[in-house]
């Protein structure tokens, strides 16, 4: 997903610093370290892998790995990454195929950390 754009008024749909900067207690240096962190994560990674097999037998490997995206994208207020993991979380759990519902989550992941790069790169957090 290299190449992904953000316009900057939707940047808070991606990742909302006001509310994750409550969660760290304002403290700048935190949410870097974090948000750098994200996006060195192989939890994608984790993803396709579980996901390239997927089958009735492994499907609990999708759902956690969705879940994990779920989880770290809302605790750091990443409203865009958190939905469209959780709706991907929900397919696999409900036993049904996840059709596009990956490519959603890797979308969003890739426009998140666009997002998270310019902010850095502008000073912004």
């Amino acid at each position: 997903m290299e190449g992904q754009t953000v316009p900057q008024e939707e940047y808070k749909h991606y990742l909302d610093v006001e509310d994750v900067l409550k969660r760290v207690g304002g403290n700048r240096v935190i949410l870097t370290t974090l948000l750098k962190k994200f996006m060195n994560g192989s939890e994608e990674e984790t993803l396709k892998a579980a996901l390239a097999n997927y089958s009735a037998d492994t499907f609990a490997d999708a759902k956690a790995a969705a879940h994990t995206i779920k989880g770290l994208a809302a605790n750091l207020s990443m409203p865009a990454l958190r939905d469209a993991a959780f709706n991907l979380e929900m397919a696999v759990k409900e036993g049904g195929e996840p059709g596009d519902l990956p490519d959603a989550v890797y979308q969003a992941r890739a426009k998140t950390v666009y997002v998270i790069e310019a902010m850095l790169a502008s000073g912004e957090i």
